[in-house]
């Protein structure tokens, strides 16, 4: 298991070991950057990973608790989980979910939205309830757009608190 975090904790201590202002690193930008950082090196460990027959999961119920897992890995100011990724030699060969089509993700030269999304994506909603139900664990009858518009109703206290977290964290300052 593998908690990437976005850190800004080594140039938080350079700036001060070198007499330099940290103020900077409060910024919504260089937390951009960090987080930004985090994603990159999550994506590596996990094409690493899989390149040699490990399977991976992400987790970004590391989230759910933000604070928490702060706590737990005892992370200093200027650090933030992102995302957790667990892997391991699979016992199985899970099938693999079906992706979205290239034609609503893919945008070129300008981003193209429809009026009618759904509608659009009822292919593929079709495509995603055969998968679940043809899955061998974890059956269900469900959609993606249904999965979406489930999730509006959902609103966490602790994930909807987060922006509290980063900024006890030092982050998002101004």
């Amino acid at each position: 298991m593998f908690v990437i975090t976005a850190d800004l904790h080594w140039n938080a201590e350079i700036a001060q070991e070198k007499g330099k202002s940290t103020e900077v690193l409060g910024s919504f930008d260089y937390f951009l950057r960090s987080l930004s950082d985090a994603f990159i090196s999550a994506q590596n460990i996990v094409i690493a990973a899989e390149s040699m027959g490990i399977g991976i999961v992400y987790l970004g119920s590391i989230l759910n608790d933000a604070q928490a897992v702060i706590d737990l890995l005892h992370l200093p100011k200027y650090t933030f989980p992102v995302v957790g990724i667990a892997m391991g030699y699979p016992d199985q060969s899970p099938e693999l979910k079906p992706r979205l089509p290239e034609n609503e993700i893919y945008h070129e030269n300008e981003y193209h939205s429809s009026e009618r999304l759904v509608h659009d994506l009822e292919n593929y909603d079709q495509t995603v309830s055969q998968y679940y139900d043809l899955r061998h664990k974890n059956r269900r009858i469900d959609t993606f757009t249904n999965q979406i518009a489930k999730a509006m109703d959902k609103c966490p206290e602790k994930r909807m608190s987060m922006l509290d977290v980063l900024k006890s964290q030092g982050f998002i300052q101004y």
